[in-house]
Order: structure tokens, then C-alpha cells, then sequence
């Protein structure tokens, strides 16, 4: 019962093989960069296959299930150490009934998951076969013939490809006997060997016990001792003598990058880089390379020259490789993680903390990496404006919201692709981005006010006498003169309560405009309509009097503000100021404005009336319904 549980489970696991390249940023639809660390090729030579559910590359011929990949992306030997960690991604912890299942049906190990390995053969009476690449589906390397070292990370290393630089160690190795040639694309095999020995299946490098490296700045968190050969030749003393050559290419400094930084994380140059063979040729293809290292351990290798033709001729990586600028994680404060390599230096540039994912598919790594680490971050997720960085932004985000690790997903390179093409193309954008940054992020925006779905409009004359309005800004624009008739009519029709809040000359004139026809003033007669005097901040004693009115109890009223006599700046700043502080008050306010701010009461009011007098001494109002439709009326003129 439990084994057909365990193999219900693995056959789950080995379907979710798509979902795990998918975040790893692989588009399973065509061919992609093939995933076994040792093709050094460098080609879309892989593919998906669903029926198999496996991923197979056509030139090395390795084949690979999910839990290879896991074996790999993890550094995990084991059939049991790869089940383990595909049940913990995807399924949840591992029932420890499973564990014993395992142990039971693979009671070594060690030895039935060694990695099957395609192969080259030399052409030799002896048959002795070199292993290029991991898993393949008809080859398998026997534990009894040779000794496989499980640290996928070291043998990426360790096996050296017959295209590394022109100072690659030279291994001295049992020719076989009879040996013609090396079936390697190569169109001379023996000057081929020559100048590109290459160790026997399980050779490796001659390593002194007690030779370790310690983890330099910028440098990876893998305890792995310095990678010599027979000769002592060390990994660390050409990163070391490509730094002493910066100064002969300008490639760093033209990407922006900052004398500090090239110092500190000993960027070098080589100018005569060994990258490749020519297939046709023959020849060796030689870059002017820029060298960015991984501490001691690594490093990858950049084409300067920017007429290089094929996609291909561009980037390289060699060594023992971990996140970039993993040393971050120990220190205090918030880091950036940004995709490629130039990007974290250019953060560095500008003074801030950054790691590089060194690309879309190291994302649980990362995620491994932020774990383990003892000091808690924040972190700002940058990666490239792509499909594939958006993708493993989403990824990463996802993983450390499940673990409840602080992070926030900026864009602060946008329009260009990355962040190291943002600094040397508008360096005082991202500055500005970069400087400004909890402001932005701390910018506050508002959702739509669900309470003021309905507003009241005024659309004919006799509503201009009621003035049934909402809680809301109106507007009135004409010439002062025919504002101050306007508003006269209004008040001397006495349907509605009003304060008039202008200076103290303004209500004196628009007293004597209501009053010129009265033959005796009676004050009860005028009760529903009150003068505010201003005297100086015109939107305080407006906000002020309605305060004073609300707390006696009456709501029921209608304030008209008069701007007239302002200037169009400091109208306008008043009319902004109303306008932004209304939402506090549940009272109309009629601003009255001059026709020259018109536009500015049509934008900030949501209703303003223009206001004219025809050849007859009516009022010609035009403005716009509720349903934003123009319309027209006439006032008529109260003599």
C-alpha cells in the first residue's frame, strides 16, 4: 500500500517537470540554452518533451527527468536527496514512510543514481570512452569502471572543455594506444590534442589537502579549495593578472561602472581569450574579453568587441558559481537583487547593495541562499524589463511572500532593458529613482469615492433660484459685473439660503445691486441671506463659517465664494484649495471667477455656468447636464 502511495507520488513529481522549468524561466514551447553543466556549446539545443516527460538535448545527448534537474540546480547526488526536495517544492513535506520505500528499493544509493552520462569516444583499439554532459537515456557510467564526484557544482569545474582559455592547465594523461583522432569536430585531431589535452573520464585536478579558499567580497559562499592542476597553475592568479590589465580596455568604465568598483571587485581584461573553435576552420577564435570574477572560484567572461555576429559570441562562464555578490547577505541593510552581473555593479556604482541572480533560472538558489543567511534584509527585486525577468521577478516574489521575507518589486530602469543599460544611457534617472525611492513607494493614491455617485446639475433658470445643489464645487464665470447682477437676481428671488463670502467692498456693491429698487429695508425680509466679510485668507473664513454653521445646527444653505476681485494666480490657488478641501464639508460652494480662469473652473468644478447678457438684458447661461451633454437657457432680468 505504501510503495503504490510512493509511486503515485513519483509519477506526480515527474509531471511537474514544465511547471519547473516554466520557473526557471524557460519557455517550454521551443528550444532553449541546454541545462547540462558541462555542454559548453552554449546552444538552443534543448527541448521539452511531454510525452516523456524528460528534456533532451540534441547535441550531448543528455536526457533529463525533474528529478535530474533537481540533483543539479541543488547540488543533490541522490535518487532519495532529489525526491525529497521535488516532494518539498511541489507536494509538501515527505511522509518518512517514503524515505524507507526509497531506501528499500535503491539500498545503494549512491551508486544506482550516479549520473548516466553521454559520451565521445576516442577512436582507439582500446575503446576508452570520455564522458561529456550528466544523464542520458542510453549510456550509463558504471560505478565499478570509474569514480564520479557527486558535487555537480565542482565537476562543472573540474571537467574542462576543449574550449577554455590558452593558459588552461595541461593534464598529462595515459594516451591509449593506436589513438588517431578525436571525434570532436575537430578538423585536426592531433593538433587539436595538442593544444587542448583533455583529462581521462574521473581525472581531476591535483588538490593539496589542506588548500581552501576563504569567501572573498563578491565572492561565492561555496567552501570549495582553490582549483589548481598538476603544474599548480591556480584559477585565482589569472583573474588576478586579468585585474592588473584593466587599465588597457575602457569596456567598464563606458558601461558606468566607477573606478571603486572595478578595484574592489578586481575586474580584469584579457585581450586575447581563447573562446572557441572555429567549425569551419579550425582556428582558434580569440575575444578581447572583460573578465568579471566570482571571487576566486569563477568567472564569467564578456566579448567586448560589439560587431561579434553570432548571439552566441558574447558571454562565457567558467568555474564554481553561486549567487553574484553573495556576501551581501552578511552585512546590514536593505539589497537589490538585480539579474546580470553589470547590473549589480552598477547598483554598486551608485553606493547599493546588490547581488546578481546571473541569470532567470538561479532563482531558488537565491531563495536557498536567503534562507540560510542570519541576518534579516529587505529586498528590492529589479530584474531585466523582459518577459524572462518579469517572469522570475514574479517567481522570487512569490517564494519570499510564502516565507514572509520583506521584499518590494521596483522598475527603476524603465524605459531601458536593465538597470547597467539605465545607468550608462541616463545615469541621473536612475540616481533620481534610486535617491527618491521610499517617496515614491510611499505615494498614496485614493479609490473611487463610492458616496458621490449622484450629483444634482443645474439645468434651467428656475433652479437658479433654489439652487438644489450637492456637496460639491460649482462654478460661475462671467465679467464681474454680471457676476454681481447675476448673484443679485439670485438673492432677491428668496428661495434658499445663502452666505456671500467676498470683501468688504464687495458686499457693500452687491447690497445696493438687491436693495435699488427697495423703498424701505426691513431685515427679516433678507433673513435667509448673510455677508462674510473676508478680511485675509478668503478659503479659511469660508471653511470657518460653514464649521460655525454646522455646529448651531444648520446645513441647509449655500456658500458663494467671490474670486473676482483676485488675481488669476491667487484665484486659482483658492479655487485649488476649495477644491481639495471640500470633501471634509457637506455643503455646495459656488466659486464666482473671472472668464479668464474659465478653464480652470470647468476642470476643478463639477459644474460651472458661463455666464453672458444677450442684446435684450437677459442672462444667456451654457453649460453641460449630468450626462455631459451641452445645454443652454435663459435667465430672464428682473427689473
Amino acid at each position: 500500500m505504501l510503495e503504490q502511495e510512493f509511486e503515485n507520488a513519483k509519477i506526480t513529481l515527474l509531471g511537474k517537470l514544465e511547471e519547473y522549468l516554466k520557473s526557471k524561466g524557460i519557455n517550454t514551447e521551443s528550444s532553449f540554452n541546454c541545462l547540462n553543466p558541462n555542454d559548453y556549446s552554449h546552444l538552443p539545443s534543448m527541448n521539452y518533451n511531454k510525452e516523456k516527460q524528460t528534456v533532451e538535448c540534441f547535441n550531448c545527448k543528455a536526457s533529463y527527468n525533474i528529478f535530474d534537474l533537481i540533483g543539479i540546480d541543488y547540488n543533490l547526488p541522490t535518487f532519495l536527496k532529489q525526491f525529497i526536495k521535488a516532494h518539498e517544492l511541489f507536494l509538501g513535506k515527505v511522509p518518512l514512510g517514503y524515505i524507507d520505500v526509497i531506501k528499500r528499493q535503491y539500498p545503494t544509493p549512491e551508486e544506482t543514481n550516479t549520473p548516466k552520462a553521454p559520451i565521445f569516444e576516442f577512436e582507439n583499439d582500446n575503446n576508452i570512452q570520455l564522458p561529456f554532459g550528466q544523464n542520458d537515456s542510453n549510456y550509463y557510467a558504471k560505478p565499478s569502471d570509474t569514480k564520479i564526484n557527486h558535487d555537480l557544482r565542482e565537476e562543472s569545474f573540474n571537467n574542462i572543455s576543449p574550449f577554455d582559455e590558452v593558459n588552461s592547465p595541461n593534464f598529462e594523461i595515459n594516451k591509449p594506444a593506436n589513438t588517431q583522432n578525436l571525434n570532436f569536430g575537430a578538423t585536426n585531431a592531433e593538433e587539436f590534442k595538442l593544444h587542448n589535452p583533455i583529462p581521462k573520464f574521473g581525472q581531476k585536478f591535483n588538490i593539496p589537502a589542506n588548500s581552501v579558499s576563504q569567501p572573498n567580497f563578491a565572492e561565492n559562499s561555496v567552501n570549495s579549495p582553490n582549483a589548481t592542476d598538476n603544474t599548480g597553475f591556480e584559477l585565482s592568479r589569472y583573474i588576478a593578472s586579468c585585474a592588473r590589465d584593466v587599465n588597457k580596455t575602457t569596456y567598464f568604465k563606458d558601461r558606468g561602472l566607477s573606478e571603486e568598483v572595478i578595484s574592489r571587485f578586481n575586474l580584469g581584461y584579457d585581450e586575447h581569450f581563447s573562446a572557441e573553435i572555429d567549425n569551419i576552420s579550425g582556428q582558434t577564435i580569440f575575444w578581447k574579453a572583460a573578465i568579471i570574477p566570482y571571487g576566486n572560484q569563477a568567472y564569467c567572461v564578456r566579448n567586448t568587441d560589439l560587431n561579434a555576429n553570432s548571439k552566441n559570441e558574447r558571454y562565457k562562464k567558467k568555474g564554481i558559481f553561486d549567487i553574484y555578490n553573495i556576501g551581501v547577505l552578511s552585512e546590514e541593510g536593505d539589497i537589490f537583487v538585480a539579474e546580470g552581473e553589470f547590473d549589480a555593479l552598477s547598483l554598486e556604482t551608485l553606493g547599493y547593495r546588490a547581488l546578481a541572480l546571473g541569470g532567470v533560472g538561479n532563482v531558488r538558489l537565491l531563495v536557498d541562499r536567503i534562507q540560510s543567511s542570519k541576518i534579516k534584509h529587505h529586498y528590492y527585486i529589479c530584474l531585466d524589463n523582459d518577459t524572462a525577468g518579469q517572469e522570475a521577478a514574479i517567481s522570487l516574489s512569490s517564494y519570499l511572500e510564502q516565507l514572509n521575507i520583506p521584499y518590494t518589486c521596483i522598475n527603476v530602469s524603465y524605459p531601458y532593458k536593465d538597470i547597467n543599460e539605465c545607468l550608462y544611457t541616463d545615469r541621473k534617472l536612475l540616481e533620481g529613482r534610486l535617491k527618491n525611492l521610499n517617496n515614491f513607494l510611499s505615494y498614496q493614491f485614493e479609490d473611487i469615492n463610492e458616496k458621490s455617485k449622484e450629483f444634482n446639475f443645474i439645468n434651467n433658470s428656475l433652479e437658479l433660484d433654489t439652487l438644489p445643489l450637492s456637496s460639491a464645487l460649482y462654478g460661475f464665470t462671467a465679467e464681474p459685473n454680471i457676476l454681481k447682477s447675476f448673484v443679485s437676481q439670485i438673492i432677491r428671488a428668496k428661495s434658499c439660503s445663502i452666505i456671500y463670502a467676498a470683501t468688504k467692498g464687495q458686499c457693500n456693491n452687491l447690497s445696493q445691486r438687491i436693495l435699488k429698487n427697495s423703498l424701505q429695508f426691513n431685515a427679516q425680509e433678507w433673513g435667509l441671506v448673510k455677508f462674510l466679510n473676508v478680511k485675509e485668507d478668503l478659503v479659511k473664513t469660508v471653511f470657518d463659517s460653514i464649521d460655525a454653521q454646522i455646529i448651531r445646527g444648520n446645513t441647509n444653505f449655500v456658500v458663494i465664494a467671490d474670486l473676482s476681485s483676485y488675481t488669476d494666480e491667487l484665484a486659482c490657488k483658492a479655487l485649488h484649495e476649495i477644491s481639495s478641501n471640500l470633501g471634509e464639508y457637506c455643503v455646495p460652494i459656488i466659486a464666482l471667477c473671472n472668464r479668464s480662469i474659465q478653464n480652470l473652473a470647468d476642470s476643478l468644478c463639477l459644474q460651472n455656468i458661463n455666464i453672458s447678457i444677450n442684446p435684450r438684458g437677459d442672462f444667456e447661461c451654457s453649460t453641460q447636464d449630468k450626462n455631459f451633454t451641452p445645454i443652454s437657457f435663459v435667465k430672464p432680468r428682473l427689473v
